[in-house]
């Protein structure tokens, strides 16, 4: 049995909520799991002073067994991690948009969104692609060293990306 796990952010809510189920390839049974479903809470933003989280990926660490739910807070400016086994969340990486320091007071959305997982299994590495808000880039980062390392900065023409 295939599952497929679904997450999503609810910015007024404040909360992350996990639903698993079976892949039928039927669109009206997806219409069926979110009406019968009663959502479970996973992390209480209040609780940890989140403002608005956005791209949570479930990362399985395959040295430790561990399954973690990383996420970033587009306003705080940082990647957070939570482990599903220890039931804790903590800062995963700080200025995770990459703004200059002098635009973190100022900034609506400082951080960064977007994160999608990907590993290079010959260097037996894992990463996470990030669009960072502040940098006006996307970036790759090491999730073992924490290397980030830009892809794109500049578009076609030459020009600075404009996301903010």
């Amino acid at each position: 049995m295939r599952l497929f796990i679904i997450l999503y952010s609810f910015v007024f809510l404040k909360v992350t909520i996990c639903y698993e189920f079976e892949i039928t390839g039927n669109l009206t049974f997806f219409d069926s799991i979110f009406s019968s479903r009663t959502p479970t809470l996973i992390v209480d933003a209040d609780e940890i002073n989140l403002s608005w989280t956005e791209g949570p990926v479930v990362y399985e660490q395959p040295e430790n067994n561990k399954r973690l739910l990383l996420f970033s807070d587009t306003i705080i400016a940082n990647i957070y991690s939570y482990d599903f086994d220890q039931k804790e969340t903590t800062i995963l990486f700080e200025n995770s948009g990459d703004a200059p320091v002098e635009d973190l007071s100022w900034r609506a959305e400082p951080g960064s969104n977007g994160l999608v997982l990907f590993g290079i299994e010959k260097m037996n590495k894992q990463f996470i692609f990030v669009c960072q808000h502040g940098g006006q880039q996307m970036s790759v980062i090491d999730l073992s060293t924490g290397e980030r390392f830009p892809l794109v900065i500049h578009a076609s023409n030459g020009k600075k990306t404009e996301w903010t």
